[in-house]
């Protein structure tokens, strides 16, 4: 009963169970296969166990580290985890899991929704972090929460920030988890699952957003990451494995850079908030053009030459990398392929031209056709090159990403409408999946927000204008 699905690469997807240490299990006679992992840094141990009537096999079983991030400067997290954190026995049973995967930062979310709040944590803030040596949970929250703007997710805070009475304007609950210091972004961004595209249209022109979790239960999305980067703004990319809904804490994740081996929990999430980071569910990457990391700002000049260097490497047999990509604008512009199935580690080196300014970013991705949570990948920050006067967008698509955000605004006002037809004649219109009972209460709280809403959305048709704006007077710059 407490097995769990590892979405996890290849081989090593089934079902799994966390266990401290020893353990013992009856099983019926005959053989058995059994799969030792430790996270993802270390090499999966594979024994037979044959079991005769009436005799106990023993079996001692050690994994071995491939790879050790931690002495690089990197440390895996989990942007999303919820789990109870009540008292000393649910953090140590948490911790347990933690080390059993090897995630050293591990986000306690509480979960709400207009109504309520599930896994209530023991409080907020530094005072109610759990540290083990390298290891630490630390309490978190995912909300507001609605399917029909999405799930915002607040990291580092020092306290719940919760209001039924403008739960559909995220702004608020946006800007109170900045002011506590917290770095936020939006779950489930892999799919903009939720209508999130609606409240990204608002909030991320308005610097609101710090990342976006591009990387869950086993799903790499970047379809709704990439438009925003071509806008020419600057998101983290982050990973979180929605535990107990995905697999198992740390099923993909989230390496952040800190420059030390010992884990200094403020650093690492001022490294998220940077840039310093990318997501996986295995290969490892190094990412740098010229001295700049993942995350950076580089001030370039038109012609100038720079430096892009980029590895993946893994363990060879469920984690290798299949095909690594640099990334430019959206585009991949160089790529390499494994030439023989035991190879673990690609390598690219060249040298970028630089015209207008992008944003450079590097991928691992699988074989064409595999599965989503079947593949080994991995993704960084990008990397963005500055020119004076220009943003680092898409130039060239500038009008239609903009075309697309603004409907992505106008679904706000059929949003309201919705709720008002769907309040008259008492069944749900808003193309959510909100219960019979839900639905008076929910439409209640549109209605109640929406000249509040339409304020947000005419503030943001404001900044896509002066993004077309520039546009035009970028034209004699180019």
């Amino acid at each position: 009963e407490d097995r769990r699905e590892a979405r996890l690469p290849r081989t090593l997807r089934g079902y799994t169970w966390c266990v401290p240490g020893s353990f013992s299990v009856e099983l019926p006679i005959g053989e058995w296969d059994i799969l030792v992992r430790r996270g993802i840094e270390h090499i999966p141990v594979r024994e037979t166990v044959h079991i005769t009537e009436g005799k106990t096999a023993k079996k001692t079983i050690r994994t071995q580290r491939w790879e050790n991030m931690a002495k690089r400067g990197w440390f895996a997290g989990d942007d999303h985890v919820h789990c109870r954190t009540i008292d000393d026995a649910d953090t140590e049973m948490v911790m347990t899991w933690a080390k059993a995967e090897d995630v050293y930062v591990v986000n306690a979310l509480r979960m709400d929704d207009i109504k309520q709040s599930y896994f209530t944590p023991r409080g907020f803030g530094k005072e109610n972090r759990v540290v083990d040596g390298n290891f630490a949970i630390v309490p978190g929250q995912e909300g507001p929460r609605t399917y029909d703007m999405g799930h915002v997710i607040g990291l580092n805070i020092t306290g719940h920030v919760w209001n039924p009475d403008t739960y559909h304007c995220y702004d608020y609950a946006l800007d109170e988890l900045k002011s506590q210091g917290g770095v936020t972004g939006y779950a489930h961004a892999h799919a903009a699952a939720f209508n999130l595209h609606r409240d990204m249209s608002m909030n991320i022109p308005k610097g609101k957003v710090d990342f976006l979790e591009i990387f869950e239960g086993g799903w790499l999305g970047t379809r709704h990451y990439y438009p925003w980067l071509n806008l020419g703004f600057k998101i983290t990319a982050s990973a979180g494995s929605d535990v107990p809904w995905y697999g198992t804490i740390g099923s993909v994740r989230v390496y952040a850079y800190t420059g030390s081996d010992k884990l200094d929990v403020d650093q690492w999430f001022k490294a998220l908030k940077k840039g310093r980071t990318f997501v996986t569910n295995g290969p490892m990457l190094d990412f740098r053009v010229d001295d700049a990391l993942p995350g950076d700002t580089i001030n370039v000049k038109e012609g100038q030459k720079m430096r892009v260097h980029a590895k993946a490497w893994a363990e060879p047999k469920d984690f290798r990398p299949f095909r690594l990509e640099i990334i430019q604008n959206g585009n991949v512009i160089r790529s390499i392929e494994q030439t023989d199935p035991e190879q673990s580690e690609l390598v690219l080196d060249f040298n970028l031209h630089v015209e207008n300014g992008s944003w450079v970013a590097a991928r691992v991705s699988d074989k064409p056709g595999t599965k989503h949570a079947e593949g080994a990948e991995a993704h960084t920050t990008p990397i963005y090159l500055q020119r004076d006067g220009l943003r680092f967008w898409k130039y060239d698509e500038v009008e239609k990403l903009i075309s697309a955000r603004v409907t992505d605004l106008n679904e706000v006002e059929e949003m309201i409408q919705l709720a008002h037809r769907s309040k008259e004649e008492g069944k749900n219109l808003l193309n959510t999946k909100y219960r019979e009972w839900e639905i008076p209460f929910r439409c209640e709280r549109i209605i109640a927000t929406e000249d509040l809403l339409r304020e947000r959305v005419r503030e943001a048709q404001e900044i896509y204008d002066g993004l077309l704006a520039t546009y035009e007077q970028e034209k004699a710059l180019r």
